[in-house]
């Protein structure tokens, strides 16, 4: 690297530890997990959207661009159409929950304690998968960059991240997001232009095109789809509909956040394509980090490497907040402890902390991100996503119905995937939330709406924004 471009990271790097200088402690659950609901349309979108733009919405679109062209933007952007649906029609309705820091608390409120610990322990698993793989993609980009060990820079990124994120909660990670969010949009926007000044626009923008004849409509169907629902209401981004500072604010920072979404998948499909074209011969999976490495001029190198730590740094606080917070309140709270003072923000913050070790640990054995965003897309859809809608929208259903719909979801799912390995390379998120959708309306057409069993009586989310 420059010496210019080692300042310039080296920046970054020093604001990022001042955060942990400055970072006020969280001292409630209610300042841990939702900041006690302050946050603005705009700081919520900002936050929402830096967690949101990880390294697979970035350098995986970039590498898919490289290859196959910007039809891979078309079906990234079904993930921006999902943004602005959750925005005018879910995420104001969660805070119809005026107490729920979580997914699970909504489940429990419609469920009762059984759908609740269901849906705490598959949000802390897709958790800490996300984060150890993202942490893994950190180490190897770093030392193909820099040459730093990779190990030691997946413990040190990890160390800082994980610091900040116990000692500060929410307000802590959000703080972070939106400064960082400031850094990705002017940092990836800018390699863009470099390469449409260096190619005067030409002859690669000719080349451009939205259309692949080599994917079938059937392929880009069902790849589009999962996009459409993989990633819907992940703990992280339900987070920040929670800790918004009205229902209007959260259904803003949700709109805000596909309309970016779509513009930044355009920019990432764009640098993938002319990056190609820029350095034929180059594998996909080589072109982002040849092009910061080797072709971006002095300066530029350094704050592309900023922006790509910036964006995986925003998406690994947000998870291991969201783990913490759905182990205390998803887990804990139903098995142990109700109090909602100091305990539970004591256990929170040790959950946190330990979340991040094993991350840690995973991402030192992890081979590829893309197989932890795996396991958010066919776990997450075909358990979660039709009984939070059935809570959110018909709330006078039998509990049963919820547990009925995750367990034969995610069964179908892990059956699917190992046992008859995806036949036809139909992705288990559709037979899986097949299953869940039968499983639900089954449960709740048999089942009673009152039931004698502790784990299948709905449980109001208590206060802690005291």
């Amino acid at each position: 690297m420059d010496l210019l471009d080692m300042f310039v990271y080296a920046g970054y790097l020093i604001f990022i530890i001042a955060v942990l200088l400055v970072v006020r402690q969280a001292k409630t659950m209610g300042d841990f997990a939702v900041g006690r609901r302050q946050f603005t349309s705009v700081i919520a979108f900002a936050t929402l959207s830096a967690t949101a733009i990880g390294p697979g919405f970035t350098t995986g679109l970039i590498e898919k661009s490289s290859t196959d062209g910007l039809i891979w933007v078309v079906i990234f952007s079904f993930f921006a159409i999902q943004m602005l649906l959750t925005g005018v029609f879910v995420a104001p309705r969660l805070r119809q929950f005026p107490n729920a820091l979580t997914l699970g608390d909504v489940m429990g409120a419609a469920y009762g304690p059984l759908a609740k610990v269901l849906t705490g322990v598959i949000a802390i698993v897709i958790s800490v998968a996300i984060v150890g793989a993202i942490a893994k993609a950190t180490g190897t980009f770093v030392n193909v960059i820099t040459g730093i060990n990779s190990t030691i820079s997946i413990v040190v990124s990890m160390l800082i991240v994980l610091l900040y994120s116990t000692i500060g909660g929410i307000k802590a990670d959000v703080f972070t997001d939106v400064m960082q969010f400031v850094l990705i949009t002017i940092g990836i926007p800018l390699i863009l232009l470099f390469l449409l000044f260096d190619t005067n626009f030409s002859p690669a923008i000719e080349a451009i095109s939205f259309e692949n004849p080599d994917m079938p409509l059937a392929t880009f169907i069902v790849l589009a789809g999962s996009f459409l629902l993989g990633e819907f209401l992940l703990p992280p981004y339900a987070a920040r509909a929670f800790s918004a500072r009205t229902a209007s604010d959260a259904k803003r920072a949700f709109i805000y956040a596909g309309l970016f979404s779509a513009i930044w998948f355009l920019v990432a499909g764009l640098i993938g394509v002319l990056g190609v074209s820029k350095m034929p011969g180059v594998p996909a999976d080589e072109v982002f980090i040849t092009l910061v490495k080797d072709v971006l001029p002095a300066g530029v190198t350094g704050l592309a490497l900023a922006s790509i730590t910036a964006i995986i740094a925003s998406s690994q606080d947000s998870f291991l907040n969201s783990a913490s917070v759905s182990f205390t309140r998803d887990i804990h709270q139903v098995v142990k402890s109700k109090d909602a003072n100091n305990p539970q923000l004591t256990t929170t913050k040790a959950i946190c902390f330990l979340i991040g070790l094993a991350s840690m640990v995973i991402a030192l054995y992890v081979p590829s991100i893309i197989d932890a965003l795996l396991i958010a897309y066919t776990l997450w859809a075909p358990t979660i996503v039709i009984p939070l809608l059935v809570a959110l929208f018909y709330r006078e259903i039998p509990p049963i119905a919820g547990p009925a719909g995750i367990i034969a979801g995610g069964v179908v799912t892990v059956l699917w995937i190992t046992v008859f390995e995806e036949p036809s390379g139909v992705p288990s998120i559709y037979p899986g939330l097949l299953a869940c959708a039968v499983g639900t309306l089954l449960a709740g057409l048999l089942g009673s709406k009152s039931s004698k069993s502790y784990l299948l009586q709905p449980i109001k989310p208590y206060s802690v924004d005291k």
